[in-house]
């Protein structure tokens, strides 16, 4: 059987045909993908065409905002004025200066009126100590508080803690019962003043005090353990070691205080004391030694020529009258002895 012979030209002419039906694919896809790409881009100007025509619109809103903010603000002006005549703003300051109610009754507005007698009031019951200025007060917690202020003050003032009970507020109430008792505290002249004080550690305090004022100087340590309160006890113990330690001119003694400030102020007391007495009878003896602690010049200068006096005197020999700084003290030394050799 004989083979079918295939042209190349047929070969070729199919070849074309494929390449040319490929070549309009591509050019298809091609298109597409331009088509799509200016599609997306086209809306671009039109959007900056919406926006250079909002911006003009956007300034013009805001200006009239601010004119209708002002316009406002100058309405809320002209209702204020018309509501605060100038007039009542006068009356007010004249009428707190003064604690003038009735310069307060002649203010037109309510608010203003009202802050005035309330203002006015309170002043006036405070600095008169009398709940009747009270009721001129309109906002009722200004005039709650006036009429305990006036009570607390009261009882302050007279020293009677009965008065605090009258005091609505817990708060003032207490404060009021302590303040009573400092004010009794301070002006007891007696161990009965003491029984009108409410705080049960401040009346044993009270009670303490004058019994140790009854003792003075007499008080022993036995005397101390019958006082009522631990500080009472204390200040009994402490005073009674103080007094010996000045009797004695013992330093030593001072270290029985239990209060640490006073037993340094004892040690101080008492060492100047006893150093004192030393230097006068070193110095009547003619003895300058003490002379050297004195740190001031003038002082220890004086100290030695107090010291040459006395050794002048005692050994009546004028050399030591010779070593005095001081001329007028120095001349009344030679006269001393002059004196002492013609009699």
């Amino acid at each position: 059987m004989r083979k079918k012979k295939i042209s190349p030209w047929s070969m070729i002419s199919s070849q074309k045909v494929l390449t040319y039906i490929f070549g309009l694919f591509l050019f298809a896809i091609v298109g597409v993908l331009l088509y799509l790409a200016v599609s997306n881009q086209t809306p671009e100007p039109k959007i900056a065409v919406e926006k250079k025509e909002e911006e003009p619109k956007g300034e013009i809103q805001e200006k009239n905002d601010e004119r209708n903010d002002a316009q406002k603000i100058e309405d809320a002006l002209k209702e204020s004025e018309k509501e605060t005549p100038k007039d009542d703003l006068e009356i007010v300051q004249v009428s707190l200066l003064k604690n003038d109610e009735g310069g307060c009754a002649k203010i037109t507005s309510a608010v203003l009126k009202e802050g005035c007698l309330n203002q006015v009031g309170l002043e006036k019951a405070l600095d008169s100590s009398s709940v009747e200025n009270c009721e001129m007060i309109v906002d009722p917690k200004t005039k709650a508080y006036c009429y305990n202020s006036v009570e607390m003050n009261v009882a302050i003032k007279n020293k009677d803690p009965e008065l605090c009970q009258k005091i609505s507020s817990d708060s003032l109430r207490t404060d009021c019962l302590k303040k009573t008792d400092t004010a009794i505290i301070s002006s007891a002249d007696s161990a009965g003043d003491c029984d009108l004080i409410t705080d049960t550690q401040k009346k044993n305090e009270c009670t303490d005090h004058f019994a140790m004022r009854e003792l003075k100087d007499t008080a022993t340590l036995s005397d101390c353990e019958r006082l009522v309160t631990d500080l009472g006890k204390d200040e009994c113990h402490d005073s009674i070691w103080t007094r010996a330690a000045f009797s004695k001119k013992d330093p030593s003694l001072c270290s029985n205080l239990t209060n640490d400030e006073k037993k340094e102020e004892c040690l101080g007391s008492v060492k100047a004391i006893a150093k004192q007495e030393a230097y006068t009878v070193s110095v009547t003896k003619g003895d300058d030694t003490y002379c050297a602690d004195y740190t001031d010049n003038t002082l220890r200068i004086q100290c030695e020529d107090e010291a040459n006096y006395y050794a002048a005197r005692n050994s009546k020999n004028t050399s030591y009258c010779e070593k005095i700084v001081d001329a007028r003290y120095k001349n009344l030394c030679f006269q001393g002895l002059s004196s002492a050799q013609t009699q």
